[in-house]
C-alpha cells in the first residue's frame, strides 16, 4: 500500500493544533476553575449548557478530561515533528 504524502500545510494545521491543545489544557489545570468559566456567557447557550453539564461531573472525571486534552495534543506534536524530519 502506498504512503499519502502528507500537504503542504499539514504539519502546520497539526502543530497549530497541538500547541492549542496542550496550552489549554495546561491553562485548565494550572488555573482551574476560572479559566474553565471564562467567556462562557458569550457563547451560544447550546454549548454553554453543554459545557456546564460537563463541568458538574465528578472531580477525577474532570481531571481525567484535562490530561487525555493534553495527552491527544502532545501525540498530535509528536506526530509533527515526525513529519517535519520525514520532509527534510
Amino acid at each position: 500500500m502506498k504512503m499519502i504524502k502528507p500537504g503542504k500545510y499539514t504539519w502546520p494545521v497539526l502543530f497549530g493544533l497541538s500547541i492549542f491543545l496542550m496550552l489549554d489544557a495546561s491553562l485548565a489545570i494550572i488555573v482551574g476553575e476560572r479559566y474553565r468559566y471564562w467567556g462562557l456567557e458569550n457563547m451560544p447557550v447550546w454549548y454553554r449548557n453543554f459545557i456546564l453539564n460537563i463541568y458538574e461531573s465528578p472531580r477525577p472525571v474532570l481531571w481525567l478530561l484535562m490530561l487525555t486534552e493534553f495527552m491527544v495534543g502532545s501525540g498530535l506534536f509528536l506526530m509533527v515533528r515526525k513529519l517535519i524530519k520525514r520532509e527534510k
